[in-house]
């Protein structure tokens, strides 16, 4: 899923340096229309030599005196003022001598009430100016922090497509925000193994994928040592129990298929891990038998074997997937979830993958309510 590149933004620093170059020229545009008729507001006695091009003329030239003062609010920039401020002038000057000729306005029969009408625009826009100096730019600091997250959450959770002699896998995590608190990776071992993981934190959002790459790092760390996946999963209870927020937990499920294609099993309070036969496409599902991780230190948890032959096919998936809800806010749910997976079992994975989440998302009413990942495995 494409994530726009940004750089955080630094605490302080003017509003309009976060913009894009297309938003920039949307402010520009409007401060410049807001301004065009700034010349001709005086009042009914302004009066032009008769052509078009006069009003054009001088309202272009109200346009762009809007946007220089643009530039010195919105980009923080008071020393334009020393430039902005006598051109401003002078035009002025030069307008009621009746220059340039070909452009001339007679300016005597204004009065009173047309330069009330310029000040108003004029304090309009300075305090428009004001406003978007500190609300706006508070807002867009939040924006670019998302964004950064966003960013985050992409290095932490890449898709994942690795093939050897043994098994294929492939992998993806769409987060329901800039952040999400779903994670998969696959760790090689130095004796040949293959670990795939795939964890579910509560909730989701920044506070989410912070311990979701707390959760990262501790498998990570676990892996640099040979152990059992129920060490791992005790290790990791042990570690978000130490660090998280009180309401929070996380679901885990792990494989691990060593050089000779033995595979375990082990979870802690996920959704069973799915085993469709390459043959006549039975499923198998390996349930949990284990708490989250996070929810009670003394947990016990179990790795189990499971027999596999050539072909045969694994799915990994959370919740985010089978408790998308409809307008009527009925559940797809895992069987909806697994039939996909068992008509389509022969198929590449990543065609599978898509079709998962176009199921999905066809079913779902609205917006994506939580994270949605899936990990799948053939084995070869």
């Amino acid at each position: 899923m494409p994530v726009t590149k940004t750089n955080r933004k630094r605490r302080g620093a003017p509003f309009a340096q976060g913009l894009s170059i297309t938003s920039w020229l949307k402010l520009h545009a409007a401060v410049f229309f807001t301004f065009m008729p700034v010349f001709v507001l005086f009042s009914a006695g302004v009066r032009s030599n008769g052509e078009w091009y006069t009003l054009l003329f001088w309202g272009v030239v109200s346009g762009l005196i809007g946007v220089s003062y643009a530039e010195v609010f919105t980009r923080g920039r008071p020393m334009l003022l020393f430039v902005v401020v006598p051109v401003h002038l002078a035009l002025i000057v030069l307008s009621a001598l009746g220059y340039p000729a070909m452009f001339q306005v007679d300016i005597s029969g204004a009065d009173g009430t047309g330069l009330y009408i310029v000040f108003t625009i004029a304090a309009g826009y300075a305090f428009f100016s004001w406003f978007i100096r500190t609300e706006g730019a508070r807002t867009l600091r939040l924006s670019e922090e998302m964004r950064l997250a966003a960013r985050i959450h992409e290095s932490l959770v890449p898709d994942i497509h690795i093939e050897t002699d043994r098994v294929e896998v492939f992998a993806g995590s769409i987060a329901s925000s800039e952040m999400g608190g779903d994670l998969i990776d696959v760790v090689r071992g130095d004796d040949g193994t293959i670990s795939l993981y795939l964890a579910d934190v509560s909730g989701h959002g920044v506070r989410a994928g912070v311990l979701m790459a707390m959760i990262k790092s501790a498998i990570r760390a676990s892996h640099l040592r040979t152990t059992t996946l129920a060490n791992t999963c005790a290790e990791l209870n042990t570690v978000i129990e130490q660090v998280k927020e009180p309401d929070m937990f996380a679901t885990y499920a792990s494989m691990r298929i060593d050089f000779s294609g033995s595979i375990g099993c082990a979870l802690a309070g996920h959704l069973p891990i799915v085993q469709i036969s390459s043959g006549d496409g039975v499923i198998t599902r390996h349930d949990n038998e284990s708490l989250p991780l996070g929810v009670v230190a003394e947990e016990t948890f179990v790795e189990r074997q499971v027999e596999a032959k050539p072909g045969d096919f694994f799915a990994l998936y959370t919740d985010g997937l089978s408790e998308a809800a409809d307008s009527k806010r009925r559940l797809f749910g895992t069987d909806a979830v697994d039939a996909i997976l068992q008509e389509q079992r022969a198929e590449p994975l990543e065609s599978i993958f898509e079709s998962v989440l176009e199921a999905v998302r066809a079913y779902e009413d609205g917006e994506q309510g939580d994270d949605q990942t899936l990990m799948l495995v053939r084995m070869k």
